[in-house]
């Protein structure tokens, strides 16, 4: 089954034989049977990264809690009004993700209009979103009740939104010419596929989107990731507010980035 917003999107669709490197990739809308393998994939892709020592010090201990985090945040991107989730395959694998982003668009003026009516463009279509909306977030209460995650810290999370929320503040909110923007939350690539040249397929699809509309792109990057979007032409707007403990002292790169469309004159 496909997402609702990438069955309302088609045009985001890469070439069915694209090519990244020496193998050859696909890349098509997510469907809910992709969530397993996504999690899967966004698992081994961040196993006691920095951030995820920081927020699951216990994930060793507690491994299934960190699979089934990435699948109730799969799930809720793959009914979001306002979201896209593609993959990538090996084109000899369709059925396999190796690779996946998301992104949305945000903003109130015309062109952030048009995708919200584009993704729902029925009374049929926004109820099923809304009942699945629904659906999911009891099944993850249910499901945290009965098996109470214990690998997460609970105070770490909460201070990791007070930082996002000041990074936002600083970087987005505080510039309205930043308001209506693509936005990618989330680009992972399973480790034995990076360097392959699938994060910059994933990424040049939302550049061309972008372009088209004439919309800045932006994303917050990790130390590892800011080499990719820099290449593509992303600039550095500055540094996280915060960086947990456990990255170290002397930890540097990644932060705020932002993307502008060539022929649209960057403001400050």
């Amino acid at each position: 089954m496909a997402t609702p917003a990438a069955k309302a999107a088609p045009s985001y669709d890469a070439p069915s034989d694209t090519s990244a490197g020496p193998e050859k990739f696909v890349v098509r809308p997510a469907r809910f049977s992709d969530v397993s393998t996504i999690a899967h994939n966004s698992t081994k892709a961040y196993w006691l990264s920095p951030m995820d020592q920081f927020l699951a010090p216990r994930a060793p201990e507690y491994p299934d809690d960190m699979l089934r985090m990435y699948r109730q945040i799969t799930r809720r991107r793959l009914v979001a009004g306002d979201s896209v989730t593609l993959v990538a395959c090996l084109a000899s694998d369709m059925d396999t993700p190796v690779g996946h982003i998301s992104f949305m668009r945000q903003g109130n003026d015309a062109g952030a209009k048009a995708f919200k009516r584009s993704v729902a463009s029925n009374s049929l279509f926004r109820l099923w979103l809304c009942i699945l909306t629904w659906v999911f977030w009891v099944y993850d209460k249910v499901d945290e009740i009965v098996k109470p995650p214990c690998a997460f810290d609970p105070a770490a999370i909460k201070q990791l939104g007070e930082w996002n929320r000041a990074g936002d503040a600083k970087y987005w909110t505080s510039h309205p010419e930043r308001t209506n923007k693509w936005y990618i939350p989330n680009l992972v690539i399973h480790p034995d596929y990076q360097g392959k040249g699938i994060g910059k397929l994933l990424v040049t699809i939302v550049l061309q989107r972008a372009q088209s509309e004439r919309d800045i792109v932006g994303l917050m990057a990790s130390s590892h990731g800011e080499f990719l979007y820099r290449k593509l032409g992303f600039e550095r707007l500055g540094d996280f507010t915060n960086r947990p403990p456990t990255e170290g002292p002397d930890q540097k790169g990644g932060g705020y980035m932002l993307w502008y469309p060539e022929g649209v004159r960057h403001t400050d």
